[in-house]
C-alpha cells in the first residue's frame, strides 16, 4: 500500500465516524425535544396533543401580561412550538 491510498482509507474512516456521530447526535436531539413535548403535555393536564413527529419545541419562557383594564400583571409561561402557539390561561411553573 503507498503511503497515498492509506491516507485516502483513513480519510474515508474519519468520515464514516463522523457521519454516525452526527447522526447520533440528531438522534439524541429529536428525543430529547419529544421528552421537552411530552412533560409540557403532562403539566397542561393533557388537555392539548403535543407529541408528533413533525412538532418541535422551538421556543418557550415567561412573559408578563398586563391587563387592559385594569393594569394588572400576570406572569404566564408561553411556548411556542411548531405548527401553533400554546398560551395558557393558568400558571404554572417549570
Amino acid at each position: 500500500m503507498t503511503r497515498i491510498s492509506v491516507c485516502f482509507i483513513y480519510v474515508e474512516a474519519l468520515h464514516l465516524v463522523s457521519t454516525a456521530a452526527n447522526h447520533a447526535n440528531e438522534a439524541m436531539k429529536k428525543i430529547d425535544q419529544f421528552k421537552q413535548l411530552l412533560e409540557i403535555q403532562e403539566s397542561l393536564g393533557g388537555a392539548v396533543d403535543l407529541v408528533s413527529p413533525t412538532r418541535e419545541l422551538v421556543k418557550e419562557g415567561k412573559i408578563v401580561k398586563i391587563s387592559a383594564r385594569s393594569g394588572d400583571h400576570q406572569e404566564r409561561y408561553l411556548f411556542l412550538v411548531r405548527f401553533f402557539f400554546l398560551f395558557p390561561t393558568f400558571s404554572f411553573m417549570f
